[in-house]
């Protein structure tokens, strides 16, 4: 249950093998159903990364430790290598 904006205490792992496009990454994983839809979330400001928004559709992550991902209100997704 997420209250006043926290992180739920139980998230979906997703486990990324290498450097991956944002928007891959939430097509790939069914986050989102196309890349269109993606690009238009980001744009919109409904993609964040350890709280902070991606504004950069074409955003490569580069993991070096484990992050949420922020889709919308109420998904969220740990991040790992």
């Amino acid at each position: 249950m997420v209250q006043k904006g926290e992180t739920p205490e139980s998230v979906k792992v997703i486990k990324i093998i290498s450097n991956i496009n944002i928007i891959d990454l939430l097509v790939n994983n069914k986050i989102t159903d196309s890349r269109s839809a993606a690009k238009r979330l980001i744009e919109q400001g409904g993609v964040e990364l350890d709280g902070k928004k991606v504004t950069n559709p074409r955003e490569i992550l580069n993991l070096k430790n484990d992050i949420i991902l922020k889709v919308g209100k109420r998904g969220f997704y740990k991040l790992t290598k």
